[in-house]
């Protein structure tokens, strides 16, 4: 004896359910399953077993729940993996930006040019120390030609 199952596939047009929660419980299968698709992201857990008690709407809600925390736990993790990120790169550019305040006081002392102060040097911007470090090795150059 050979059995057969069939399966059978329908399409549903959520747009044309528009059910809210307080009409949700007297409404047809299909029409909570339209809601709960639609609507689910908007509730709590609890929210969703008052609203849809059954069985199978309990099992894809605990799935859906599932779910939020594992996105929730990636989100919280590739924040902190930024945070850290970003923390690497803060340091990795003040160590540079130290050294090229460093090189430049040495290039101006070698030329017995006025140091510049601290004050002044943390205003400057990066093109603006990489400029004045290029002239300062321009004129080392020169000098030592």
């Amino acid at each position: 004896m050979v059995l057969k199952e069939s399966i059978e596939i329908h399409t549903v047009e959520l747009a044309k359910y528009n059910a809210g929660s307080s009409e949700v419980q007297g409404a047809s299968v299909l029409e909570q399953w339209a809601y709960w698709i639609k609507n689910a992201n908007e509730h709590t857990v609890k929210e969703l077993r008052e609203l849809l008690p059954g069985l199978k709407f309990l099992r894809a809600t605990v799935e859906l729940n599932a779910i939020r925390e594992i996105t929730e736990e990636k989100q919280m993790y590739d924040a902190r993996e930024k945070a850290s990120l970003d923390i690497q790169s803060n340091l990795i550019d003040a160590r540079r930006e130290g050294e090229a305040i460093g090189r430049l006081k040495t290039y101006q002392e070698l030329l017995d040019d006025p140091v510049t102060s601290d004050e002044e040097l943390t205003r400057m911007t990066s093109e603006q120390l990489a400029s004045t470090i290029a002239d300062l090795q321009t004129r080392l150059r020169k000098r030592n030609a």
